[in-house]
């Protein structure tokens, strides 16, 4: 073969698999290092559920770390192999308030969401993307500065996290599939309720 033909294939199999994403596993909640104090000694009793062994957040002891297809239940965290830590707490019933997007005083769900950065560089949270399906129905994500706050911008140094909300047209009852993706680099992870 032509050595400028083969290495147009090979600089072509190096990006497909750069676009593949980065795997990793179900694993243990992770704290940046600008985390307030007090925050640390609440994060495994805030919800109003009394936590389970299944709700809490356990270190993956297998040996496959390629999986994004691992179970996750909301509370859980994953940790990709580049040392991304992404913890997505369970649902929270509110109402949005009036100037809402789409629709102001109706009820919905929030999640909170803890991102640690622990890959040895800066990270966009402005690339943070997740979708809710409620039943079998996608559901409407909600825009609401004054009940959610204000989307991460910011990029995330090394070692530091950021906390955020997200915000659906659904109610904590309802029957919930979260799909969350920290940017086009990362592969998305499912979370459900325990026993779904």
């Amino acid at each position: 073969m032509n050595k400028g033909i083969m290495a147009v294939v090979c600089s072509g199999a190096l990006a497909l698999s750069a676009c593949a994403g980065t795997g990793g596993a179900k694993g243990t909640a992770q704290t940046g290092s600008n985390r307030p104090a007090e925050t640390v000694t609440v994060t495994a009793s805030s919800s109003s559920e009394s936590p389970t062994s299944e709700d809490t957040p356990s270190e993956d002891t297998s040996s496959d770390t390629s999986a994004p297809s691992t179970e996750l239940h909301f509370g859980d965290s994953f940790s990709y192999e580049d040392g991304l830590n992404v913890t997505v707490g369970k649902p929270k019933a509110f109402t949005t308030s009036e100037y809402a997007y789409p629709n102001g005083h109706v009820s919905a769900v929030k999640f909170t969401v803890t991102i640690v950065n622990k890959t040895g560089k800066r990270w966009d949270p402005s690339m943070f993307t997740a979708s809710l399906q409620k039943g079998n129905a996608e559901a409407e994500q909600v825009s609401d500065t004054d009940k959610l706050g204000d989307d991460p911008t910011t990029k995330l140094l090394n070692g530091r996290e950021a906390t955020f909300s997200i915000g659906f047209e659904a109610k904590p009852t309802d029957d919930l599939v979260l799909e969350v993706a920290p940017d086009f680099e990362h592969e998305s992870v499912t979370y459900t309720r325990a026993g779904s």
